[in-house]
C-alpha cells in the first residue's frame, strides 16, 4: 500500500510541482488538460512555477493564435479530450 506522502509527492510531480520542467507552455497545459485560474495573471503564475525559463510571451502567443483559449467552464469530465480546439461554451469543435 502506498504511503500518504508517496500519495501526495506523485500528485505533485505529475502536476510538474516538484521540480520545474523543460517544455514548451502548451505541451504542459495539455498534460494537466488545462489550468484554473479566474485572475489575468494566475496562468503565466502556474506556468511560471512550473516551468524552468519560462517565457510570458509564449503564452501570450499562444493565447493570441487560438492555439491556448480561456473558457469560462472546464469540460466537466475527466477524460482527455479528443480535439485541441475548444468553443467559448467548452463544447469540442
Amino acid at each position: 500500500m502506498i504511503s500518504d506522502r508517496a500519495l501526495n509527492r506523485a500528485l505533485l510531480d505529475r502536476q510538474f510541482l516538484l521540480a520545474r520542467v523543460s517544455r514548451p507552455a502548451l505541451s504542459v497545459l495539455e498534460h494537466l488538460l488545462g489550468m484554473q485560474a479566474q485572475e489575468p495573471a494566475d496562468p503565466y503564475v502556474g506556468l511560471w512555477t512550473r516551468l524552468a525559463g519560462f517565457d510570458p510571451g509564449e503564452l501570450a502567443a499562444a493565447v493570441a493564435s487560438g492555439a491556448a483559449v480561456r473558457l469560462a467552464l472546464q469540460p466537466c469530465s475527466s477524460r482527455r479530450p479528443r480535439s485541441r480546439t475548444w468553443c467559448s461554451a467548452g463544447e469540442p469543435q
